[in-house]
């Protein structure tokens, strides 16, 4: 079988992906991302009805009660007529019950559940999931460098930032609420990216010792195409077991299956282009660093 020029593509590959991360850090310096209650502050309210209605009549309830920052969600079987609904900004739980049972001789809803999140615990829930996929990321580049060597894991840290980066593209482009789900979606495609990285460096360490005395970048190349079908299909069976969330659930479970499937393509797009082909670079660069002549 015939192997793929991958190392041969590199700079096109670097290039764009370069290009794209760019793109979505100036969507996300410029816009922001579309933080949820979770961490901008606000109230969440469960409301169960006692007959059908539409997610776009509990909005409508809303607005002409003057909630105009509302989402609504529905939650439970279709039976249930059960709805979360997320609003912006404190004390504003009454002003909602009151804007659903608007026009009404009695309530037409039972309320389930009332979630309050104050803005300062919203910022440290925010800060703090920062802080752990930054941890994680260096963690998983440390074991990497302990694993196999220290060139790898540049190209390992490298690859997931890249990976993350255009997750949180999803959240900033298509204004989805940024919510901890999010996080746990940023820590899940950091864990299952790795995890790929991690089996076509395993590789790349048979064949150089198998392959003693061809050039490294052959090495890498004849590593990846052979790990490329494994890839492959640990891709695809991860990605089918989410399209049915993609196509039926709403709300938090439904970004959540969205930015791991987006995960999934650029971590396997990564894992190929991006992590191995730094450490092809890093290894050149302490090659040429070594022929310099030493001068005192």
């Amino acid at each position: 079988m015939r192997e793929i020029d991958f190392i041969g593509r590199r700079a096109t590959a670097l290039y764009l992906s370069t290009v794209l991360n760019l793109l979505v850090l100036c969507v996300i310096a410029i816009w922001g991302l579309r933080y949820g209650i979770d961490f901008a502050g606000g109230t969440d309210l469960e409301v169960s009805f006692t007959a059908p209605v539409s997610a776009d009549e509990v909005r409508s309830r809303m607005v002409s009660g003057g909630l105009r920052d509302v989402v609504v969600q529905r939650i439970g079987s279709g039976q249930s007529h059960g709805y979360l609904i997320h609003l912006r900004g404190e004390n504003v739980s009454n002003q909602a019950l009151h804007a659903l049972a608007a026009g009404r001789t009695s309530p037409d809803f039972e309320v389930r559940r009332t979630d309050f999140v104050g803005p300062q615990v919203g910022r440290q829930l925010r800060n703090k999931g920062i802080i752990a996929i930054v941890f994680a990321m260096l963690a998983i580049a440390g074991y990497v460098a302990f694993r196999f060597d220290f060139k790898f894991a540049p190209g390992a840290l490298v690859a997931l930032i890249h990976d993350a980066i255009m997750v949180l593209g999803y959240y900033a482009i298509f204004r989805r609420e940024f919510t901890l789900t999010s996080i746990a979606a940023l820590l899940t495609v950091v864990g299952y990216s790795v995890n790929d990285k991690v089996v076509i460096f395993d590789r790349i360490r048979e064949e150089m010792g198998r392959l003693r005395g061809k050039p490294l970048a052959a090495i890498i190349n004849t590593a990846i195409n052979k790990t490329l079908r494994r890839t492959f299909v640990t891709g695809g069976v991860t990605s089918l077991s989410l399209l049915g969330l993609v196509i039926f659930a709403t709300g938090d479970i439904f970004d959540f299956a969205m930015s791991m499937l987006i995960g999934i393509f650029v971590g396997t797009y990564s894992s190929i282009f991006i992590g191995s082909e730094l450490t092809l670079w890093i290894d050149s660069l302490s090659k040429r660093r070594a022929l310099r002549p030493v001068t005192r």
